[in-house]
């Protein structure tokens, strides 16, 4: 697998990079990259000259490649403006969510069109499923006003074998999307929503 291959496959352009690396082992990809600084304004006085202070270290999980899972450690610059003296962060792309990548993100969300259980989405991602809720949950929206009169509501084994942990989905029952995932399946948790 070259190097383009790879930061393309999570998301990396080539402009964005200052220096990129990476390394194998028997199952995982750990790749290294140092984000290039653009130009900007320092928020605190409108200088545009400054230098770089240091590095802050963003990690999280990239976009799982064949039978690699690919994990990604970011620095990206603080800069200090030679003016003022103050110390800023340029704004950041947004390349995580929740400890995993947008393109990781994207590849779940995909899965649950296929009508895929969340354990069996959580297992072919080898996330927990805790954080294929989470996922689904940012994609539904939870504006109560715009509900139709038409929905359904269903409850589902939160964790595998247990009888006990039900969580429940309401959905829209003409557009069949999932409109809000609810901790349980509870009558004063569905009657509070």
């Amino acid at each position: 697998m070259n190097r383009q291959t790879l930061l393309s496959s999570q998301g990396f352009k080539e402009e964005d990079i200052k220096e990129a690396s990476y390394t194998f082992d028997k199952d995982n990809i750990y790749l290294t990259i140092r984000i290039a600084v653009r130009d900007h304004t320092c928020p605190h006085c409108g200088s545009v000259h400054y230098n770089i202070k240091d590095y802050k270290i963003r990690e999280y999980r990239g976009l799982k490649l064949g039978l690699f899972e690919t994990f990604i450690t970011e620095y990206y610059p603080r800069l200090k403006c030679v003016d003022c003296k103050k110390s800023f962060t340029p704004k950041k792309d947004k390349r995580a969510i929740h400890g995993i990548s947008i393109e990781f993100n994207k590849a779940i969300i995909k899965d649950f069109k296929e009508l895929r259980s969340l354990s069996s989405i959580a297992r072919s991602h080898n996330v927990s499923i805790d954080t294929v809720i989470t996922i689904l949950d940012s994609q539904v929206e939870n504006d109560f006003a715009e509900m139709d009169t038409a929905f359904c509501i269903d409850e589902f084994h939160y964790k595998k074998g247990s009888m006990k942990d039900f969580c429940c989905m309401i959905l829209d029952s003409i557009s069949h999307k999932v409109i809000k995932i609810l901790p349980d399946n509870k009558t004063n948790t569905i009657e509070a929503y």
